[in-house]
């Protein structure tokens, strides 16, 4: 007893469905790539034109009417017959491209879609000789219900040997992106590690490590524990410079005392009135890669009476500023190792001041909040002997007091008054 022609149709164009999830799932897979060099080009092209003439065949038949044999070997089918099928596979890899592009790792491709059409070309050429007839006699003998039993067990196999063969390790370095992407940090930094550890020359490792680190380092607020990642990244890629000047930089940012996030905000006022008669408001821009531009508005009362701006940027162990566009003239801001007591000199215009970093023992209080683990950068200035300027910074916020201290003592100059470090 043949099948029912609805159960028949029904089943056809479930299989083109599926099909269809099937190859939009693993165009979402960020980075699907193996380490096979030249062989993973190779397969994937083999692999692009055999699925795009699985598509065809698969839409042949959803497209058909049950009411035409399309099955018999003998059978040519007729022209008109294959239009849809070959229209709707060459539209849905052109989509499938387009869909690439919006993939983290993926990209659109016009020869992609060339190789689908090209698998398309050869199944309709196979299907004029009446070599698909015995897929469809196949399954047409066969009761619906067993083929697809039979059907699913193989394409579940086909999907799993795809994914050892194409992304068995990139996976469990998505699987960390996205905890992290849930707020899972922990656990994200967690597989991140294991990742780096179990798999030190894939292509994602240094990815992993500096994943993990910006984690413990932004996240969970574990400065030790990100630099000894930094230092990590730093010893195992000492040949890559592009990855050394990362782990250069995110040693310094380990922790961030100096935040610098574009469309970051951060306004100061005076002690005395909490900014009533004094105002700056500082916003940060980051102009180039790895370059800032901080604009400082400063006011009196509600009047703006000046502007100024200073550039940043990072260059191996050390934070440069300078009024201009930084280079090698530039003075050095911050520098990694931070330790208590550390001393360096910085020339303003003609005066030399001299630079002393302390930890400073106790939470510090201003109107923008309570800051604990502060340090405090001290300028004494050639000229101006027995006054020193004082600025005090917060891990992960920044700049929070100024202090000046004398023969008197050390008195608040202007503190935080809000800050806002996400544009």
């Amino acid at each position: 007893m043949s099948p029912d022609p609805r159960t028949k149709k029904f089943f056809y164009r479930a299989r083109l469905v599926f099909w269809c999830a099937l190859i939009f799932y693993f165009s979402s897979v960020p980075y699907l790539k193996t380490d096979l060099g030249v062989w993973d080009t190779i397969l994937r092209k083999i692999a692009h034109a055999a699925v795009y003439g699985l598509l065809f065949v698969f839409a042949r038949s959803a497209f058909a009417d049950s009411s035409v044999n399309i099955a018999g070997a003998t059978v040519r089918p007729r022209r008109f017959e294959l239009v849809w099928p070959v229209l709707f596979s060459i539209i849905y890899a052109v989509s499938d491209e387009y869909h690439q592009t919006f993939v983290p790792g993926r990209s659109g491709s016009a020869a992609d879609v060339l190789i689908d059409t090209s698998g398309v070309a050869l199944a309709v050429w196979l299907e004029i000789k009446g070599h698909t007839a015995r897929i469809n006699r196949f399954f047409r003998e066969m009761k619906p219900n067993r083929a697809i039993f039979l059907f699913l067990p193989i394409l579940l196999a086909a999907v799993l040997a795809v994914k050892l063969l194409f992304f068995g390790a990139s996976h469990d370095f998505m699987r960390a992106a996205k905890l992290a992407e849930a707020g899972r940090y922990v656990d994200a930094a967690v597989r991140y590690e294991r990742f780096a550890d179990r798999r030190p020359s894939h292509r994602l490792a240094s990815s992993a490590i500096f994943e993990a680190a910006g984690i413990y380092n932004f996240q969970l607020r574990l400065p030790a524990k990100a630099a000894s990642l930094y230092r990590r990244a730093e010893a195992d890629y000492s040949s890559d410079p592009a990855l050394l000047v990362r782990a250069r930089a995110g040693l310094l940012r380990s922790p961030d005392y100096f935040p610098l996030i574009d469309g970051a905000q951060w306004v100061e006022g005076d002690s005395a009135t909490g900014g009533a008669n004094m105002k700056a408001i500082w916003s940060a821009h980051e102009v180039s890669t790895g370059v800032f531009r901080v604009d400082k508005k400063f006011f009196a009362g509600p009047m703006v009476v000046t502007t100024r701006s200073v550039y940043y940027a990072v260059s191996g162990y050390a934070l440069l500023e300078s009024q201009s566009r930084p280079d090698s003239g530039s003075a050095v801001f911050l520098e990694h190792p931070i330790y208590h007591g550390k001393k360096w000199s910085r020339r303003d215009g003609a005066r030399v001041a001299g630079i002393t970093v302390e930890f400073v023992p106790t939470a510090v209080k201003v109107r923008a909040g309570v800051f604990g683990e502060c340090i405090r950068i001290g300028e004494k200035y050639t000229d101006s002997p027995g006054v020193i300027r004082y600025s005090y910074y917060a891990p992960y916020v920044g700049w929070v007091l100024t202090t000046i201290s004398g023969s008197r003592g050390e008195h608040r100059n202007s503190e935080l008054i809000t800050f806002k470090l996400r544009g």
